[in-house]
């Protein structure tokens, strides 16, 4: 049991750090602080839940590498941690030791940390990502070294209801249950069965209804109606689950112990 005697609604991990929210909306964070992800002004590593500063209620908290996030239940955005390539959403590239306000004026309903970006979804269903773009993950037609430090509205006339953030590759679904990838593909991470990098959201292979959806390193998953789950990109410690260490290009699914 973690440390403390709280009770948390939701939790999410992130790199070698941990966050949740408590009954009472008030977020916590604990684990490496060495760019202010948990959100206490300080870069002192924390071994129990420590409260992050600035006196929010958050209804939703995302994490990633080193950078934070939380939505209000109202839909204000707020973000903390590292930004080295703008991925704190903020306009800069410094660490934020608090949460700041990111992407003003839109409701927020969702948001993902991957890598070295992070993305969101407005409650309309816009998807916006920001930070890294070398392999197109922020889903903007562009690949490069330019870093885009403020929510940057993806390409697509697609509306999302997910989103998720892998290491250098983002995923979203949309009301359907159909997933649409983005960014690296040198594993076939995206599923759209090709190895090649995709700048804006193109259709996952396999024509499955997907109810949720996760992105990782170099690969991601995805839960059907029917409860059945499939995966597919890089398989090296058999993270897939199919009972092989082979890269998939396409949704596999996952097989069951006998």
């Amino acid at each position: 049991m973690v440390a403390g005697g709280l009770k948390f609604t939701q939790l999410a991990a992130g790199y070698l750090y941990t966050c949740g929210i408590a009954t009472t909306g008030v977020s916590y964070c604990w684990g490496d602080n060495t760019d202010h992800q948990l959100g206490d002004s300080t870069t002192t590593d924390r071994h129990v839940p420590t409260r992050v500063k600035g006196g929010y209620t958050f209804a939703k908290i995302s994490v990633g590498y080193r950078t934070s996030c939380g939505i209000t239940s109202a839909g204000n955005l707020y973000c903390w941690g590292r930004s080295v390539s703008g991925q704190g959403g903020w306009n800069s590239t410094a660490d934020a030791v608090a949460p700041v306000p990111v992407g003003a004026g839109k409701t927020w309903m969702a948001t993902m940390n991957g890598g070295g970006h992070s993305c969101g979804l407005t409650t309309d269903g816009t998807a916006y990502c920001w930070g890294r773009t070398d392999y197109g993950q922020l889903g903007i037609n562009s690949s490069g070294s330019t870093d885009y430090k403020v929510p940057t509205q993806v390409i697509t006339s697609e509306r999302f209801v997910a989103i998720t953030a892998g290491e250098s590759s983002t995923c979203a679904l949309t009301a359907d249950g159909a997933a649409w990838c983005w960014g690296d593909n040198q594993y076939g991470q995206l599923g759209v069965n090709s190895t090649t990098e995709k700048t804006v959201p193109t259709l996952v292979s396999g024509s499955l209804v997907f109810t949720a959806i996760a992105g990782g390193y170099h690969h991601a998953c995805g839960l059907t109606a029917s409860n059945a789950m499939y995966c597919w990109g890089l398989n090296t410690f058999g993270r897939l689950g199919d009972n092989t260490v082979t890269t998939r290009l396409v949704p596999t699914l996952v097989q069951q112990l006998p």
